[in-house]
């Protein structure tokens, strides 16, 4: 029997909207309430180009030491992502509410079976435990500049953080979405009977299982559609949060280990550290866990008890499954800016893909692909960092 949960069931949905709106960035069919939005997002603009003239001044007065440089840069280069997040998603403001509405009607609010309910419940699981500790990690660093404002800088932790938490909370009910593809397929003709029990199907079912798949096939189609639409919004983003985040752990890392300061100064990077690492995470994590799902959609194809068809007759309703078994090869993801498709490989990830314009246009033809890493061209970094102060 369906089941319809409602908007205050799944915490995730919950606290993704929260964050959006502290920002300015959400769908109202409110009036009152789309003024208001566009009030805060004046406000996060200009708070955030404030900070990013403040950092500026700072690092201008910092040239010439390069331990204050390498200090300056750790709460520099969070403003200028955030930033970069907000002009590009302000340009595609329209596209990015629309696909928001797609999702709150197609996959947050639908009617689900027992089935999708579960799924849509380990969905929410998880999504809030992502959520909820990245969010932890840049608060945390948040808190160790207590000696500021503290309203600017739980706003600007929030704008942070929130464009990767909707990135993460989208791309887990994109693949719980390709989940409950395969469900259906695997399923489809259970109700025939055992293997060997039927040569063919007569005309009334076999016109309901070509139905069936046809449904099966135009919801893949609806997937990879709605995969290519969010992969176009956050390619870009995802690129250059992939760039900073390896920056600032080699930054960071460095300021904890030589930190010239007192405990607290030490704390500031330690948290800085674990928000860059905690970020990396929650994109190629969640990016990973949509790959997977839509490669799976074959597996569950081919799984499903197509030999009750007999071989003579049913022509249509396997080349249906064939393309759709042959589509779901080339897997959906989100690529960093089109270079290469990010997945967990990703966590360690980012470099050569950038310099060989060969691998550049063939990574995301090339499933196999594992990108350079990024951990450990930050550890390498660092080295060099520490190397240099010790020459000095």
């Amino acid at each position: 029997m369906a089941a319809e949960r409602k908007e205050h069931d799944y915490a995730s949905m919950q606290m993704a909207r929260f964050l959006m709106k502290t920002v300015g960035f959400w769908t109202s069919d409110k009036k009152g309430e789309e003024r208001l939005l566009k009030g805060i997002l004046g406000y996060t603009l200009f708070a955030i180009v404030l900070a990013l003239w403040i950092e500026s001044t700072e690092f201008y007065f910092s040239i010439g030491d390069f331990y204050a440089v390498t200090y300056t840069a750790c709460s520099s280069m969070p403003v200028v992502i955030v930033l970069m997040k907000i002009l590009f998603f302000l340009t595609y403001r329209e596209e990015m509410l629309t696909m928001l509405r797609y999702t709150q009607e197609r996959f947050w609010y639908a009617q689900y079976d027992d089935y999708g309910r579960k799924l849509m419940d380990d969905i929410n699981r998880k999504g809030m435990i992502i959520m909820c500790t990245f969010t932890f990690f840049v608060q945390v660093t948040v808190v160790t500049y207590m000696l500021t404002p503290i309203i600017a800088l739980v706003h600007a932790g929030i704008c942070f953080c929130c464009f990767d938490n909707l990135l993460g909370l989208l791309g887990m009910h994109t693949a719980g979405q390709f989940k409950l593809l395969q469900h259906r397929l695997e399923t489809i003709l259970e109700r025939i009977g055992q293997a060997g029990d039927l040569g063919s199907l007569d005309e009334k079912t076999k016109r309901a299982v070509h139905e069936e798949i046809r449904g099966c096939v135009l919801q893949h189609q609806e997937l990879i559609w709605y995969s290519e639409k969010m992969e176009g919004l956050f390619m870009y983003t995802t690129l250059c949060q992939l760039l900073v985040s390896s920056v600032m752990i080699c930054v960071a890392g460095f300021q904890v280990f030589l930190s010239r300061g007192t405990l607290m100064r030490r704390m500031i990077f330690i948290a800085h550290t674990n928000g860059s690492v905690g970020q990396l995470f929650v994109v190629t994590f969640t990016a990973h866990h949509l790959l997977e799902e839509s490669r799976a959609v074959g597996d569950s194809a081919y799984s499903a008890n197509w030999e009750v068809l007999s071989h003579q007759d049913n022509r249509s309703i396997r080349n249906a499954v064939l393309m759709l078994m042959v589509r779901s090869t080339h897997a959906c993801s989100i690529s960093a800016g089109g270079f290469f498709p990010v997945s967990l490989e990703t966590f360690m990830a980012v470099r050569s893909a950038l310099k060989d314009p060969q691998t550049r246009d063939s990574c995301l033809n090339d499933s196999d692909f594992v990108p350079p890493q990024v951990m450990s061209t930050a550890a390498s970094y660092f080295a060099l960092l520490r190397n240099f102060i010790v020459d000095e």
